[in-house]
């Protein structure tokens, strides 16, 4: 509400969306600078609907006077934690509590507080750090168990890198010598002692 035509405007186009059955939304934090204009507070009062997280000390006085709090209604909105206050429908006032989890995707994402921000990137390093050293302790587990099996094998070297596989020795391949060059083999000779024949003599 920063100049007359401002407050003009907001407020005949409020009574006009109200007339036609529409539903405007508008948001403060200095409900007392607000309150300081006359249409302002006319559009406040003319709302079927208002939402009051915490207030301040001075915004409280103003509230209390416009919706007719009572005293302990002040006090929880001047004590109100994050997702806690009031809901004002129509003449009817009631506390409200919606306290959003914080362990999940959709908190990350509605999320503006700074420091949740950063509290929330801080436990994802964390748990990123902790995945990594899963991994490492995973992959020393699988290297120790290729040892094992290595040395059940009697094989001469593990490869860990790539697909870890145990990679084995072959024995050596005897070199094949070309035929001409073998040696030849002779089978050993028996000599036959000749059979005594009497007619020879």
């Amino acid at each position: 509400m920063k100049d007359a035509y401002s407050e003009q405007f907001l407020n005949e186009f409020w009574k006009w969306c109200r007339k036609f059955g529409g539903v405007v939304t508008g948001i403060t934090q200095n409900v007392s600078e607000l309150l300081a204009s006359t249409q302002a507070t006319s559009l406040l009062s003319n709302s079927e609907f208002c939402l009051m997280l915490a207030q301040g000390q001075a915004d409280l006085v103003a509230l209390q006077q416009l919706f007719n709090l009572s005293d302990e209604q002040v006090r929880s909105l001047l004590s109100a934690g994050i997702g806690t206050g009031l809901i004002k429908y129509g003449s009817t006032i009631i506390p409200f509590k919606n306290v959003f989890p914080k362990n999940t995707k959709l908190y990350e994402i509605w999320n503006t507080d700074p420091k949740e921000k950063i509290r929330i990137e801080k436990e994802k390093q964390k748990q990123l750090q902790e995945k990594v050293k899963q991994r490492e302790k995973i992959k020393e587990q699988k290297i120790e168990e290729l040892r094992k099996e290595a040395a059940a094998l009697h094989v001469e070297k593990i490869d860990p890198v790539g697909e870890d596989r145990v990679v084995e020795v072959q024995p050596p391949k005897t070199q094949k010598i070309p035929y001409y060059q073998q040696e030849e083999i002779k089978a050993p000779v028996q000599i036959q002692p000749a059979a005594f024949d009497p007619d020879e003599y």
